[in-house]
């Protein structure tokens, strides 16, 4: 087993926190309010399906920060690795942004067209990561799929509410 760049994880594991602190923030209690009022489309996922996309997406940041802190694509592919950087970022806050909207701020329009630019951030970042990490492009695809569903399951949330959104 290769020796793990204690620096590297600690940074990366701080991303992962600040991420899920943030978006708790932004939600409030709403999970344990809002989400049991909200009418889902037929199609929608089973509760422990969500936490385990939930688990992945938690994973999927603690490893792609960590690699992202190891690679020698800091070095060797600078724009890429900056552009990995800041999509990872986007796809963070925009993260935090879909459960706002979704949870908090009842704009179920706006989560389903935030959830359209989330899926095509990540697609961005699969592509910038193909060209030095193959192994974390395919990690970030596979939550790329999920993505889409998300997507499309954000809209048949709005569908099934749109009566009780003004």
């Amino acid at each position: 087993m290769p020796n793990l760049n204690w620096p590297c994880l600690g940074w990366a594991l701080s991303m992962v926190v600040v991420a899920h602190v943030v978006e708790a923030l932004s939600v409030g209690d709403a999970m344990k309010t809002r989400w049991p009022q909200l009418r889902q489309p037929r199609f929608a996922a089973p509760v422990w399906l969500l936490a385990i996309a939930g688990v992945y997406y938690a994973l999927l940041l603690l490893v792609l920060g960590y690699r992202l802190m190891v690679s020698t694509a800091r070095t060797e592919h600078v724009e890429a690795w900056s552009a990995a950087v800041g999509l990872l970022a986007v796809i963070m806050i925009s993260n935090i942004l879909w459960n706002a909207l979704l949870l908090k701020l009842n704009r179920f329009k706006l989560a389903v067209y935030q959830s359209m630019g989330y899926t095509a951030v990540i697609t961005a970042l699969v592509t910038v990561l193909l060209s030095f990490d193959a192994t974390a492009a395919a990690l970030a695809a596979v939550y790329g799929f999920w993505s889409v569903y998300a997507a499309f399951w954000t809209h048949g949330i709005w569908q099934a509410n749109t009566s009780s959104q003004a």
